[in-house]
């Protein structure tokens, strides 16, 4: 199992101080930049991902055409928009981790910002050339995901926290679109 909680610093909606401000970061010089803290049981590091606005850019770009184009999507642009979210997103913390994900075969998501709206299991790892959509080496074929709201939330729901039917441990989840 790989926690996997992004931070993209200086976003535009940001309405809470960034987490840079309450702890040390590997680089204070890019207060606009992207950060995935990335955990397993044995494993742990903070991976710099890049500017945030290149993140954004591409996130949004990929929701946008899911949002639009649905099911009459073309398999060569989805492929390329998809793998570049990838690249941006997850191939630096497997090239950061290496042999030490090496087993890894559950995602715990915890997005930031925009990212809440991605769906990671339909990115695409790599770029070769296919023809039909089952040919597609997506996220999802090779993990399987969780999505949680916060780090402190999946600590404290695995520790029985908010365990279902205990009077006065109920979660109500609910999204504001405002």
């Amino acid at each position: 199992e790989l926690v996997l909680e992004f931070i993209l610093l200086g976003q535009a909606d940001d309405a809470v101080l960034p987490v840079s401000e309450i702890m040390q970061w590997p680089t204070a010089s890019q207060p606009q930049a992207a950060y995935v803290i990335a955990i397993t049981k044995s494993w742990g590091d903070i991976i710099f991902l890049g500017p945030t606005k290149e993140i954004e850019l591409h996130s949004k770009k990929l929701i946008d055409m899911l949002d639009r184009f649905g099911a009459s999507l073309s398999l060569h642009f989805f492929q390329c928009e998809a793998a570049d979210v990838y690249d941006l997103l997850l191939r630096p913390v497997w090239n950061r981790g290496g042999n030490a994900l090496h087993s890894v075969r559950h995602l715990v998501i915890v997005p930031d910002g925009l990212l809440h709206k991605i769906p990671f299991d339909i990115l695409v790892e790599d770029r070769d050339d296919v023809s039909k959509w089952g040919e597609l080496s997506f996220v999802v074929r090779k993990f399987t995901t969780e999505y949680t709201p916060s780090a402190r939330f999946f600590v404290d729901s695995r520790r029985g926290r908010y365990s279902r039917g205990e009077p006065g441990k109920q979660f109500v989840g609910l999204e504001s679109h405002v």
